[in-house]
């Protein structure tokens, strides 16, 4: 399904679906089979909810106690596409005024400059026996400006093997997969949203 849609995207509004009891208070308890439904949807669509601040529940029904029912039926889910596009992606959810909804407003920043060149720091370079002769050889050729660039090599090998380890590098290039951030997204908790 994931197919269908190759370019980054972003779905917000009233899904009428909570992804678990604790998207609800009141007089009915969810039903199990319909959340499911929905993680399952979000799974095959490989979105990642987008955390909201303001009101937790977003949709409320009835004034007196006893027929009072709250549920998180609005939210705003994005694709990996979208994720990489925009530096930063937020949801407000407002509060209500009229309707039995909370309005939600996204906020889009900067788009992210994608290049198709990417650094990652391999602590293997380091033990390579030429890694430091070729740093030199790059440092002081004429496309790079020396006078800006820290020339005491001592330095770079005293500081770059204690800063980055080969566990640390291994877990920072790491890329979490799409279980991994549907189990974190799907165990967040009111308590844990900024």
């Amino acid at each position: 399904m994931v197919s269908l849609v190759s370019s980054s995207w972003l779905v917000v509004g009233d899904l009428n679906a909570i992804l678990g009891a604790r998207e609800s208070f009141g007089l009915h308890s969810p039903a199990c089979n319909s959340y499911e439904d929905f993680k399952s949807v979000i799974g095959d669509y490989d979105l990642i909810g987008i955390r909201s601040q303001g009101a937790h529940f977003t949709w409320d029904r009835g004034r007196y106690p006893r027929t009072r029912l709250e549920k998180r039926l609005d939210r705003a889910l994005v694709s990996k596409g979208c994720i990489s596009c925009w530096r930063d992606i937020s949801c407000v959810a407002l509060p209500r005024r009229f309707l039995d909804h909370f309005p939600l407003v996204i906020r889009l920043s900067d788009i992210v400059n994608v290049s198709p060149w990417t650094f990652w720091f391999q602590c293997m370079w380091l033990d390579h026996p030429d890694f430091m002769a070729l740093v030199r050889h790059i440092w002081s050729s004429s496309y790079v400006d020396s006078s800006r660039v820290e020339t005491d090599f001592s330095v770079v090998e005293d500081v770059i093997p204690s800063l980055v380890t080969d566990v640390e590098n291994t877990f920072l290039i790491s890329i979490p997969s799409t279980d991994n951030i549907l189990d974190a997204f799907f165990d967040m908790d009111a308590a844990s949203v900024p």
